[in-house]
């Protein structure tokens, strides 16, 4: 383990988990200056995520995985498309949006105290920890060598999908 670290990433890296705060926090490196193309917002984030131990950057992931699972929800899909049919990667991307707007947007959405907006998606952001741990390895992000828990994929959270 690298010394020195802050106390917040030594305890991520001991821990192998990440409180909703801190990836929120993770979050505020997004540079909206750029708004208009993702690639460009979310890149602050990626320099960020792989300046520390790859513990960081697979948590990270696994906590926005976790995160997107919990609106992994039929009701919110319904909500949004104002139909049962859509795109389960419109809806996942969608989902993204609930993230970067911060923690109070995300846990309304969550608590079904709003909704997501149509024609708003953030795929770029699914991309940030495989771009991370390419950046600080040099290496492609093709191999990159974590997947994600829980997934984030739509109807992954069975338990809710089940009851449509």
């Amino acid at each position: 383990m690298e010394r020195n670290l802050p106390p917040a990433i030594q305890k991520i890296c001991n821990e192998h988990k990440m409180f909703d705060y801190d990836f929120f926090a993770m979050l505020n490196a997004l540079d909206w200056s750029k708004k208009g193309n993702d690639e460009l917002v979310v890149e602050p984030l990626i320099d960020y995520l792989a300046q520390w131990p790859d513990e960081v950057i697979f948590t990270f992931e696994n906590k926005m995985s976790e995160l997107l699972y919990a609106i992994d929800n039929p009701i919110i899909a319904k909500e949004l498309y104002q139909s049962d049919r859509f795109s389960p990667d419109d809806f996942l991307y969608s989902r993204c949006t609930a993230l970067i707007k911060g923690k109070a947007h995300y846990n309304a959405i969550l608590m079904q105290k709003k909704k997501l907006r149509k024609n708003m998606e953030f795929e770029a952001l699914l991309y940030v920890p495989a771009k991370a741990w390419a950046k600080k390895h040099q290496q492609d992000p093709s191999q990159y060598p974590h997947s994600p828990q829980p997934s984030y994929e739509t109807g992954s959270n069975q338990e809710l999908w089940v009851t449509i």
